[in-house]
């Protein structure tokens, strides 16, 4: 993966329900296909992710943001610390405590009426991130609500304030943020420069022919705070995010929603995105119809990708053509397995063994690996392995052949006619 799409992230679902085997066997190829290196998660408080769903999306390359939205006040540090020491083993990195903390729903009723509302949040939460820090995670504030019931840019500004009135500096020189980048409507530049460029933005208030926050550069706005407060710039991760636009003004959502997500992945992979922007989570990948943000969704199914998938690969294609070279060809067949349950493929090495032995080819798992071959054998139907895996395999260069072996009859003949054509030959 290149160093310029490194930024790319997805939120995986708005619940935390979808996290089995089967689960993984399904999304996994398909964030690989979208170059993901992020991937938020919602984390229950009261149990861990299964180890099994993490370590392979750690393995290919990806973050997990683990986040644990409660009413604040509600997580105890006792019930906190077995799991960040095991999430810590498994190799995560991210835990985000809490959610929107400047919004009233966030916290109890005699807890949001209480003074001094900031400093006692800091007093709840400084010794979770301290915990974090101790046992390898990246203590990371949780995301604000933009605009909020308490405004989101001063109470940011108040509790880095308190981290550094405190003498917190090894919390601090650690600590990452976590927020939302929505466009809410608007242009990718509104608001650029910050509060700098625009001194009239006002908390609560527009004012005419100035601009805010409130929009996809909140993360500049941010990064103002911190240079304030102690000089420097915190590492920034999008928690969620992406296109938001009004249905009632925009009858075509759907299409110019995609337009607006095309436009966002170029610029992530670009040469203008800040150091301190580390990632940017796209909301959601996939959500239950009966979710409120299943309009939202990336994909409504595995084998249902919505507009902005096709419109994220024409960025990426887009881009890799511009900065990056197709990838020397340094494997001559490769035979692409699909990640299935231990008995199946079993079964597929069982029918693969004369084929393996006569021809020779290289055989594995990873889709990185598949692009470098000349020839590539897809071993599973499209939802073993997703027919937007082979797309961009043939984007690559390879030359692609898809077989079922439950239902090819000829799986030896099949194959090695294919591993033997000549270099004309594209595979269907």
């Amino acid at each position: 993966m290149s160093p310029a799409k490194s930024r790319i992230g997805f939120h995986y679902f708005p619940d935390d329900h979808h996290y089995t085997q089967r689960d993984l066997d399904a999304w996994l190829p398909i964030l690989q296909s979208l170059d993901a290196h992020w991937i938020a998660l919602q984390a229950p408080p009261g149990r861990a992710i299964p180890e099994d769903f993490l370590r392979p999306l750690i393995e290919r390359g990806m973050e997990p943001i683990l986040h644990m939205p409660a009413t604040v006040g509600s997580l105890s540090i006792r019930e906190l610390a077995p799991l960040f020491q095991a999430y810590a083993t498994w190799g995560v990195r991210h835990v985000v405590l809490y959610d929107r903390p400047n919004m009233r729903s966030s916290w109890t009723e005699s807890g949001w009426l209480r003074g001094h509302l900031v400093e006692r949040f800091i007093d709840h939460i400084l010794p979770m991130l301290r915990l974090q820090r101790k046992v390898g995670l990246v203590p990371t504030f949780p995301p604000l609500t933009p605009g909020g019931d308490y405004w989101d840019t001063a109470f940011l500004g108040l509790a880095l304030e308190s981290l550094q009135r405190r003498g917190e500096r090894e919390v601090l020189d650690s600590l990452a943020l976590a927020f939302r980048g929505w466009t809410y409507g608007r242009p990718l530049d509104w608001g650029t420069g910050g509060q700098a460029a625009w001194p009239d933005a006002m908390p609560y208030r527009s004012t005419p022919g100035t601009q805010d926050h409130l929009g996809f550069r909140i993360f500049e706005w941010y990064a103002e705070i911190c240079r304030q407060v102690f000089d420097r710039e915190l590492p920034m991760i999008a928690i969620a995010g992406g296109a938001i636009l009004d249905p009632e003004a925009h009858p075509r959502l759907e299409r110019l929603a995609a337009e607006k997500t095309e436009a966002i992945v170029r610029w992530l992979q670009g040469d203008e995105v800040p150091e301190s922007l580390v990632g940017y989570c796209f909301y959601p990948l996939s959500a239950d119809a009966s979710h409120a943000h299943h309009p939202l969704a990336w994909y409504r199914s595995p084998q249902e990708p919505a507009e902005l998938v096709e419109a994220c690969r024409r960025a990426l294609a887009s881009v890799e053509k511009r900065i990056r070279p197709a990838p020397k060809k340094i494997i001559r067949h490769y035979v692409l397995m699909p990640q299935t349950a231990a008995r199946d493929a079993h079964a597929d090495w069982d029918s693969l063994a004369p084929f393996a032995m006569a021809i020779k080819p290289t055989l594995g798992f990873s889709a990185e690996e598949a692009r470098l071959a000349e020839r590539v054998t897809l071993l599973g139907d499209r939802k073993a392995i997703p027919e937007e895996l082979a797309e961009d395999l043939r984007a690559s260069g390879c030359e692609v052949l898809r077989i079922d072996p439950r239902q090819e009859g000829a799986i030896l003949q099949s194959i090695a006619k294919f591993a033997t054509a000549g270099p004309s030959r594209q595979g269907a």
